[in-house]
């Protein structure tokens, strides 16, 4: 099990200042734990620590042996370095949420982490079938770029992460948005990204939303 101690701190009292009720706090610092799975005591705890950052949603996590047969966990997520919540307006290109990579080594306690593929997404998916096992694409919802007032994401990316790269795009069109997709493999399928994308989107002009 992987738990994040991140620090985007709910902070109520600046409300009464016409503050944020979050605040991030990145001189707090950040990190990762690792409990087994079947672990009897809160000492079997693990923890690694990390670059400041904020995250929501997690792709994926699965664990490997390297070639000096140290267990190596990879933890995938979209992850923002910083972030001010509801207030995505002025966050520039290097401050955007990413598709990251975390590697923990559980023998020797050190970190490994970078940025998977430069996409500006959210709610990553998997194949059911690999989740916490090793797997290559991952599915995510596109923010809409062009009018940050408000969150909305206008069509989904398909990223490979063995190749570490974006593959493809699927645009739901002008004044469509949608949100977070399931993949749902095919009876019989014969690769991992074998099936079928699902989701709704709701069509702006019309006010019509439908099951895609």
């Amino acid at each position: 099990m992987c738990l994040f101690f991140f620090q985007l701190l709910f902070t109520p009292q600046n409300l009464a200042t016409g503050g944020a009720a979050f605040t991030f706090m990145a001189e707090k610092g950040a990190r990762i734990g690792v409990l087994p799975r079947h672990a009897t005591s809160k000492n079997e705890m693990k923890w690694f620590e990390v670059a400041p950052c904020s995250v929501f949603h997690t792709a994926n996590a699965f664990e490997d042996v390297d070639e000096n047969s140290n267990m190596i966990i990879t933890l995938h997520a979209c992850r923002f370095p910083k972030i001010k919540l509801f207030d995505l307006v002025d966050v520039a290109d290097e401050e955007e949420n990413q598709l990251y990579e975390w590697k923990l080594n559980l023998n020797t306690g050190e970190v490994t982490e970078g940025i998977l593929c430069p996409v500006f997404g959210e709610f990553p998916v998997v194949n059911p079938k690999l989740q916490g096992r090793k797997y290559r694409y991952v599915w995510l919802a596109r923010f809409y770029k062009a009018d940050r007032t408000t969150p909305r994401f206008d069509g989904v990316m398909k990223v490979d992460t063995v190749e570490r790269r974006l593959v493809s795009t699927i645009e739901y069109g002008a004044g469509k948005f949608g949100g977070e997709c399931s993949f749902v493999p095919k009876k019989g399928a014969q690769s991992e990204d074998d099936g079928y994308l699902v989701g709704i989107v709701h069509d702006e002009s019309t006010v019509n939303t439908q099951f895609y």
